[in-house]
This record gives C-alpha cells, sequence and structure tokens, in this order.
C-alpha cells in the first residue's frame, strides 16, 4: 500500500468510517511493522482468531446430544412412573388381611357340627314358592 493510502485509511479507521476490508488491509500492512504507533494493529493481527473449521458440525452434534439426552430422559421418567404404578396397584391387590387358618381339630367341629344339623333335619325339606327356575337351578323362597 502506499504511505499516503494508509494515512488516509488510518484517518477514516480513526473516525469510524473504514469497512470491515480496509480494516483487515490495515491490520495486515501495519501488524508486521515494528514500529511504536502501529502497537495496536500488531497487536490486533496476534490476537486475531478464527473459527474452528468444523464448528457448524459441532454446534449441531452437541444439539442433537442434548435432544438425545431429552429423549432417554422422558424415557426413563416414564419407565420409573410405570414401575412406580405397577408396584403401588400389586400393593393395592394384595391381600393384607389374609384369612384365618382354621387348625384340623375346628375343621373336624365344623364337620361334626354340620352332619348333626343335617341328621336332625326331617327327611321332608321345607320348601316355599319357587322364585327362580330353569334347567339346572330352583330357588325356592321362604
Amino acid at each position: 500500500m502506499k504511505r499516503e493510502n494508509i494515512k488516509n485509511k488510518l484517518y477514516l479507521y480513526e473516525n469510524g468510517n473504514t469497512s470491515l476490508k480496509e480494516e483487515n488491509d490495515l491490520v495486515e500492512e501495519l501488524g508486521n511493522s515494528k514500529s511504536g504507533e502501529n502497537v495496536w494493529f500488531r497487536f490486533l493481527k496476534e490476537s486475531k482468531k478464527s473459527a474452528p473449521k468444523d464448528l457448524k458440525n459441532d454446534i449441531w452434534e452437541s444439539i442433537q446430544h442434548i435432544e438425545k439426552r431429552r429423549k432417554l430422559f422422558r424415557i426413563g421418567f416414564g419407565t420409573a412412573a410405570a414401575s412406580i404404578v405397577l408396584a403401588v396397584s400389586l400393593i393395592i391387590s394384595i391381600d393384607f388381611y389374609p384369612q384365618k387358618q382354621m387348625s384340623r381339630e375346628e375343621k373336624e367341629a365344623a364337620l361334626d357340627e354340620a352332619f348333626a344339623i343335617l341328621s336332625n333335619a326331617s327327611d321332608k325339606p321345607v320348601l316355599g314358592e319357587i322364585m327362580y327356575e330353569d334347567e339346572k337351578l330352583i330357588i325356592y323362597l321362604k
């Protein structure tokens, strides 16, 4: 670049009237010089950073990873909720108060009592009015 052209661009740069391309040209041109007045441009050139080449792919993979984790969380949460519902329904369906088991002596006493009732009954059954009757079943009212 010509010295006069550089001075014009510096003047425009100091007033904030340069384009991005003109600023990059100034940084490239003046960033190599070792004079004290161009320290700022040398700093800009040395600290210039560019985006990684695979930045778009990295961002996209990160988004997909987050979505996958959310989906797995929903599935895990649904599975846990279903397990809890199943466990609660099983607990509710269990009979908490099991029926008292009769001992052998109690069973024999109940059977003897039933035989005594049947043997004392008259030979004629006391029948009432027929409430319901079909081929296999007759229900009487007393």
